[in-house]
C-alpha cells in the first residue's frame, strides 16, 4: 500500500471525455469541425438502425446528447447493471470494430430519452474520437497531448495500475454482496484495465495537481486552448443544459455553479466552478461507494458556498481530505 498524494494518478474513466471534448473544440474553434454536421458527414460508413447517423451531430456527441446505449459493456468502466456482456470480445480490437459489431441493430440512439453519461457514454465516445482523429490526422491521444496537455504542461498517462512501473493508484470498490451500512465496509479492488484502442476514450489517468490545471484553464478561459467564444460554447452556461464534456449548470442560493463529474467503478472526480467569483475545486478518490453519490454532491456543492466565504487572494487552494479504511483506501 502507498499514501496517496496530489501527484498520484486515478484513473479517470468517463472523466477522460472532459479533455476529449476539449480536444473536439479546438478543431471547432479552427473552423476544421463543424458541431452541426452529422456523423454521416464524417463518417459515412458508420450505420444506424434507424438510419440516425444522418440526424445525430457532432454537437450532440460532444455534449453527450444523443442518448446512445452502450451494448458492450468494459469491465470496471460503467457503473450500470445494465444489460451487457462483462467481457468485450476477443475479436474487437479496434474502434471501427467496436463501431462495426454493433451495426446496424444494436448502433441506435434512444429519442427523447436522457441517458447518464457516467452510464452509458462508450460508444458516444468513441463514434466522436474517430470524428476527431479524422479531422486531426493523428490518434486521438496524440491531438491530446500536443493541444492540451503540453500547453498546459500536464504529464498525463494512459498506461494502467498493471502497467510497470506504473505509480498509478490502485481503485477500489464497495465488495459483492456487502450491505450499504455505516461504518468501515468490506472492499475489492477494482480491476478496470480497458484494451488499448479503448485509452484514448476510458483509459485516461491524471493527478489532482494536473487535473487543476485543466480547472484552471477553464476558470480563467485559457487563450492557449480555445477563443472566448470556444469557451462559451464548450461550457454553455444555460441552466439545466448539458455543455461539452459532461459540464452542467445548476443554481445554489442564487449562485451559478457548473460541475463536472466521471470515473470508474473505483474512482470519482467531482468538480465544481463558480464563475462569478472565478473559484473551482476538485475532489479525487481512488474508491466509489455507489449509495455515498448523491449525499457527497450535495456536502460538496455547500462546500463551495463554504469557500464563496474565504477572502483570498488566490481563488485555487489546496484542501487535502484523507479517508482511509482497513483496505488502505484513501481519498483526497
Amino acid at each position: 500500500n502507498r499514501a496517496m498524494t496530489v501527484d498520484t494518478p486515478i484513473q479517470l474513466g468517463s472523466g477522460s471525455w472532459i479533455v476529449n471534448a476539449l480536444a473536439a473544440m479546438k478543431l471547432v474553434d479552427e473552423g476544421k469541425l463543424n458541431l452541426d454536421s452529422t456523423i454521416a458527414d464524417y463518417l459515412p460508413w458508420v450505420k444506424f438502425d434507424k438510419n440516425q447517423e444522418s440526424t445525430i451531430t457532432v454537437r450532440q456527441l460532444v455534449a453527450n446528447d444523443a442518448n446512445i446505449p452502450d451494448a458492450i459493456r468494459i469491465a470496471g468502466a460503467q457503473r450500470s447493471a445494465a444489460d451487457m456482456p462483462e467481457n468485450l470480445p476477443s475479436s474487437i480490437d479496434s474502434k471501427e470494430a467496436y463501431i462495426q459489431a454493433l451495426m446496424p441493430d444494436k448502433l441506435h440512439s434512444i429519442n427523447g430519452a436522457t441517458i447518464g453519461y457516467d452510464y452509458s457514454y462508450i460508444t458516444n465516445d468513441i463514434l466522436l474520437s474517430l470524428i476527431v482523429e479524422q479531422i486531426a490526422g493523428m490518434p486521438l491521444e496524440q491531438f491530446v497531448q500536443t493541444t492540451i496537455f503540453a500547453p498546459l504542461q500536464i504529464k498525463a498517462s494512459y498506461d494502467t495500475p498493471l502497467a510497470k512501473n506504473s505509480n498509478i493508484a490502485t481503485t477500489y470498490r464497495l465488495a459483492n454482496g456487502t450491505p450499504f451500512i455505516e461504518g468501515p465496509r468490506q472492499m475489492e479492488v477494482n480491476t478496470f484495465n480497458p484494451p488499448s484502442f479503448l485509452n484514448g476514450v476510458v483509459g485516461l489517468s491524471m493527478s489532482s495537481s494536473d487535473l487543476t490545471k485543466i480547472l484552471v484553464a477553464v476558470v480563467s478561459q485559457d487563450s492557449r486552448l480555445l477563443s472566448s467564444e470556444g469557451w462559451n460554447t464548450f461550457l454553455n452556461l444555460e441552466q439545466g443544459v448539458w455543455g461539452a464534456g459532461g459540464w452542467w449548470s445548476r443554481e445554489i442560493n442564487g449562485v451559478n455553479i457548473i460541475a463536472n463529474v466521471g470515473g470508474t467503478q473505483g474512482s470519482e472526480i467531482f468538480m465544481d466552478v463558480l464563475p462569478e467569483s472565478k473559484t473551482a475545486y476538485l475532489v479525487m478518490s481512488n474508491y466509489l461507494l455507489e449509495s455515498d453519490i448523491t449525499p457527497v454532491y450535495q456536502v460538496l456543492g455547500s462546500v463551495s458556498m463554504a469557500l464563496m466565504m474565504f477572502d483570498d487572494s488566490s481563488p485555487f487552494r489546496t484542501f487535502p481530505f484523507i479517508r482511509t479504511t482497513e483496505q488502505s483506501c484513501n481519498c483526497f
